[in-house]
This record gives structure tokens, C-alpha cells and sequence, in this order.
């Protein structure tokens, strides 16, 4: 009996220790919840979203070098409103692009992914280039250029955190420099002969950590991006006692390039491997453009498809690490084998 006495004592005392714990870790829990910090965040929060300014409830992938995560509530055009320039942006004057100048960026763009894939390039590290089976034919993107308008009016000649729009993900390059001697046709040369630090025999896989120095270049050429939108300004930099202008020019792309394990583009001959939807255009002859009927296009799809009359012997250009049907095969994501833009979904 006594012996069943201090079983059933110690038991009970178990028990109000297993309690006791389980109360002291909620009631951490709970205090870290009313902390400071924590009533903050969740103000924060609960004021971006928003019913009237949809970009306030969009999360946006933030590919770093380490990770891919989703930021949420600093879209933007959430966080910073119409007309309105950043703290530090002396004499910030908007210059518009007129239709011709949008022209000009668009034709500049298609002009160099032009080259790049029918195997024009012969920089790189090493080079040359391979062409290009699957490039897209790039299209202004009213949009992307308004998200590029709301960030060059901070003056700041870094990325902006969030930018994605509903379709897809968006990259974004950006230039600055001496107002008096810069323009924008001459800021998309220069990233694009960041060129001359790509190594030609990676185009089947991005790394951004081993090729940052030529991560303007792969988001320029990147085959899966269709659209474009730019924006630029003109701004006062204070140096010493001078005061010295300078224009910042913004350029965001969609859907995003440089997805890291991704293909920048299929290897192959132009116009191998064109999206369903697209054909090689006549213009670019070495692009794949939509395939429009007056002002109505085909929609795109995922898979590309083999355009009839290509030549067998094209099929040996294909990289041996893409299926001909446009999935990647040797890229150790399980199911998710598909476009760079569903890969992220898999991923997160």
C-alpha cells in the first residue's frame, strides 16, 4: 500500500511539471507577442493591406544569393506614393519617354538578344556566345514602367525591394551617372558588355553567386522575358562643395531573369524551340514574337513547340540538359520541371 501511495504521489507530481512547463512556454510565448517590436510589425502590416491599392496585398520573391523568399506589404507602389521624390533627391526632375524613345529602348533590347541568338557574341569569359533556340521578342510594358517611375523618383541607384506584378516575378537593372554625358541607349550598352564576364558554357544554368559581375547582361538576354518597361530621372548629387546632376535610368523586366539553377537560354539554332504561341519574327529574324491577328495575339503557353520544316539535324544543338519539349530534365527538383516562373511557385 505504501508503496502504491508514493507511485500514484510521484505521478501527480509529474504531471504538475509537465503543466507548469507547458504554462511557462506559452506565457513567453505570449509576452514576445506584446512586445514592442511585435505590436509594430503587425501594425505595420495590417496597414499596408489594403482594398483600394491592390500592390499593397502582393508578395514579391526576393532571390538572394543564399535563398529564395516572398516579401509581403513593401510593393513599391504601396509604400511610396505618386509624385513623390525621395528625401534626399535635390532639383528631381521626371523626364518622360515619349513614344519614340520607348521604341528606341525596345528596338536597342531586341537588337543585342537578336545577336546574342542567332551567335553573333563572341565576348564572354570565355567566348563566344551560343545562340539561342527559344529568345522572346521583348514588348513595352506600360505597367513595369510605371513601378520603374515610382522608384527612380528616390534617386537611388540600387534594386528596389519589391516589384512584382500579378503575372509574373520582375527583374530589374538599373544605371546611373553625369547627367550632362549619359543616355539611355548608351546605359543599356553598358550593361549589356557586362558580356565579357559571362562563361558561355553555363548557359544552361544560372548561378547568380558566380556571375554577379554579369548579371545585367543575363537579365537583358534572358529567354523566357517578353516585356519591358523603363523609367528615368534627373536629380542633384551633392560632391564637396560642387553641385553635380545626374539622370538614373530603371528598367524592370518580366517575367524575372536570372533564376538561380535556370537556363538563361536553350541552346540551338534561332527559332528552334519557339514557345507555342510565338514564331520567329520578321524583323528579328532570330526571335520568337507572338503571334498576332491585327491587335489580337496569341496567348502564351508554357511548352515550346519544334516549328515545322526545321531541319533534323538542329536537334543535336539543343542543350542535352533540356528536353525538346521545353522541361528542364537534369535540374534534381523533383516534379517541379517546368518554366523558371513555375519552378519559383514549387520552390516556395
Amino acid at each position: 500500500m505504501l508503496i502504491f501511495l508514493s507511485f500514484y504521489l510521484a505521478t501527480i507530481q509529474i504531471t504538475q511539471n509537465r503543466k507548469s512547463a507547458s504554462d511557462v512556454l506559452f506565457s513567453k510565448y505570449r509576452s514576445l507577442l506584446t512586445k514592442n517590436y511585435s505590436r509594430r510589425w503587425l501594425h505595420q502590416i495590417t496597414e499596408r493591406q489594403s482594398t483600394t491599392n491592390p500592390y499593397c496585398n502582393l508578395c514579391c520573391l526576393n532571390i538572394s544569393y543564399n535563398e529564395i523568399r516572398k516579401d509581403c506589404g513593401f510593393h513599391t507602389l504601396c509604400i511610396y506614393g505618386k509624385n513623390e521624390s525621395g528625401t534626399h533627391c535635390r532639383g528631381f526632375m521626371s523626364i518622360k519617354f515619349t513614344e519614340g524613345e520607348k521604341y528606341t529602348i525596345v528596338d536597342a533590347h531586341n537588337t543585342l538578344r537578336n545577336k546574342v541568338a542567332r551567335g553573333g557574341e563572341i565576348r564572354g569569359s570565355p567566348g563566344p556566345q551560343p545562340g539561342a533556340a527559344n529568345m522572346r521578342k521583348l514588348e513595352w510594358d506600360d505597367e513595369l514602367a510605371t513601378i520603374a517611375d515610382r522608384w527612380v523618383s528616390r534617386c537611388t541607384p540600387t534594386h528596389d525591394r519589391c516589384r512584382d506584378v500579378d503575372r509574373f516575378p520582375v527583374g530589374q537593372n538599373i544605371a546611373s551617372d553625369y547627367a550632362s554625358r549619359s543616355n539611355h541607349l548608351g546605359f543599356i550598352q553598358k550593361w549589356y558588355n557586362t558580356v565579357q564576364h559571362f562563361n558561355a558554357n553555363n548557359v544552361h544554368r544560372y548561378a547568380q553567386k558566380d556571375y554577379h559581375d554579369a548579371e545585367q547582361y543575363t537579365q537583358m538576354v534572358w529567354a523566357e522575358t517578353y516585356r519591358i518597361g523603363c523609367a528615368r530621372a534627373v536629380f542633384q548629387s551633392i560632391q564637396g562643395s560642387d553641385i553635380i546632376y545626374k539622370e538614373i535610368l530603371v528598367c524592370n523586366y518580366g517575367p524575372a531573369g536570372n533564376i538561380p539553377g535556370q537556363p538563361v537560354y536553350i541552346r540551338g539554332s534561332p527559332c528552334a524551340a519557339c514557345y507555342v504561341g510565338t514564331k520567329c519574327e520578321s524583323e528579328y529574324s532570330a526571335l520568337c514574337g507572338r503571334i498576332c491577328d491585327g491587335d489580337k495575339c496569341d496567348e502564351e503557353k508554357e511548352k515550346p513547340k519544334r516549328e515545322s520544316g526545321k531541319n533534323e539535324t538542329d536537334d543535336h544543338l539543343v542543350d542535352p540538359n533540356i528536353n525538346f519539349n521545353g522541361k528542364i530534365s537534369k535540374l534534381g527538383y523533383g516534379k517541379c520541371l517546368m518554366s523558371s516562373i513555375l519552378i519559383l511557385h514549387c520552390l516556395l
